[in-house]
Order: C-alpha cells, then sequence, then structure tokens
C-alpha cells in the first residue's frame, strides 16, 4: 500500500512495517521495527488510509488503529464495536469503512480533536453476506462478493449488483468514466461499460501476467503493477 499525504510525504505499508519517505530529506522514517514491537510478519499486517484532514490512519495486526499526530508520530486510537481481525480500510472523507476477515463491513466517523482522533457513529453497513474485498475509485466504494460486484454511491445510478463469473480472484477495480477496470491476481484485465452492462476483455494485456495493481492518469492512461513483470502502460482505455 502506497499513500501521499498532503506534504508530498510517501507512506508505504509492508509486510514488515510502516515506511515515510520525505522528499527534502531524502530519507526513510520506520514505523513498528525493532525487537520492541513483535506485531506479525504476515501478509497485510499493516494497513493505511487518509482522512479528509490529511491524518494518516493505520491498522496494525494484533495492536489496533493508529493515527499521525502533529510530529509525525504514530499515536493509538481506539473503536469499539468492531468484531473479529480487520482485513481491509479504506477512507472516504471521513468515513472510515473497515472490512473484517469474516466479511462484515462497518463504517464509523473520524473527528480529529486535540491532536487526536476521535470515533463516532459506528454502523455496519453489511454482515447479512459475506463481501470478500472493497476498493474505492473516484468516491466510489465498490464491493466484492466473490461472484457479484455492488457499487455504493449516494446518487444510486449504478446497477444493483454486477455479476462477475470468471473464476478468478480481482485484485483491483477502477471506476473511470462509466466503466469499471478490473484486474485478478491469476491474469487477465477486463472492462465493463457500466451503461450497456457488458464485459470487454482487454486482449494486449497478457492474459498470464499476475495484476497486483492499477492506476489512471489525467492523460487516459492505464498503468498496471504486476507480479515481476514490471508496469505495463497502456494508452486512451477510458474511450469506448
Amino acid at each position: 500500500q502506497i499513500v501521499e499525504d498532503n506534504k508530498g510525504r510517501i507512506w508505504i505499508a509492508t509486510d514488515f512495517g510502516i515506511n515515510r519517505w520525505d522528499r527534502d530529506t531524502e530519507q526513510f522514517t520506520r514505523y513498528f521495527y525493532g525487537v520492541g514491537h513483535m506485531t506479525p510478519k504476515q501478509e497485510k499486517s499493516f494497513l493505511l488510509a487518509e482522512n479528509c484532514t490529511e491524518n494518516i490512519i493505520c491498522y496494525v495486526r494484533e495492536q489496533g488503529f493508529f493515527h499521525t499526530d502533529h510530529n509525525l508520530e504514530l499515536k493509538p486510537f481506539t473503536i469499539s464495536g468492531i468484531r473479529g481481525e480487520v482485513k481491509k480500510i479504506i477512507m472516504d472523507d471521513d468515513n472510515l469503512f473497515i472490512l473484517n476477515i469474516e466479511g462484515a463491513l462497518y463504517r464509523v466517523k473520524l473527528s480529529p480533536r486535540n491532536n487526536t482522533i476521535v470515533t463516532r457513529n459506528l454502523d455496519i453497513i453489511e454482515q447479512n453476506t459475506p463481501i470478500s474485498d472493497i476498493f474505492y475509485s473516484e468516491k466510489k466504494l465498490i464491493l466484492n462478493y466473490g461472484k457479484y460486484l455492488k457499487i455504493l454511491d449516494k446518487s444510486n445510478s449504478f446497477p444493483s449488483t454486477i455479476d462477475i463469473d470468471l473464476q478468478k480472484n480481482i485484485s483491483q477495480i477502477l471506476f473511470h468514466k462509466d466503466y469499471l477496470f478490473i484486474g485478478f491476481y491469476e491474469g487477465g484485465y477486463y472492462k465493463y461499460d457500466l451503461k450497456e452492462r457488458i464485459f470487454f476483455k482487454m486482449t494486449d494485456i497478457p492474459e498470464k501476467i499476475s495484476i497486483f495493481s492499477a492506476y489512471i492518469s489525467s492523460q487516459n492512461i492505464l498503468w498496471i503493477g504486476t507480479d515481476g513483470k514490471g508496469i505495463i502502460e497502456r494508452y486512451n482505455y477510458p474511450s469506448a
């Protein structure tokens, strides 16, 4: 995970800790390293997000939630009512969405106060049907239920469900210009037309290359991060 704060500092979460890269000093600051931090070194032990007031929010497995203070130190704060281990976190303005490993999705409002974080209005968005993963793109929260997707949007202008029956695990979903761009860990990349409700396979992206991440720039360039094969660059994909 990579997050850039309002001062241009780059925050990076790995399987071994959290790093902050300072452009001015060209130095890394490391968090949760050393013998004093016995956090389990396993996949997704560290999660990152950024709220609307530019606080970096992180979750550390078996230790809980933290936020940055004025000195860029990570300070703990408590969210009561979350059951089970946290799988993923996403910020939307002052709302923190929390997906646990059982597939339940929570939402809680975060408010900065006196160099700390105050939480309020915890509610459960979904707990009846387990959610596999959540994604956030262009102010849209996208829920992956495994065999279908849902887009949470205030205007309710999208299909209630989008069937996915490709027998693959989704790694990344982007929303852009009435399309969803969907990548898979097993390889392959698809474009879904939300108006026509049709899938298009992007045939010039190798089928067997594992997709880990993706980003669409302001020039309509699709950047795709792969597993061991570098970065793929494709032009003008948001157009029909």
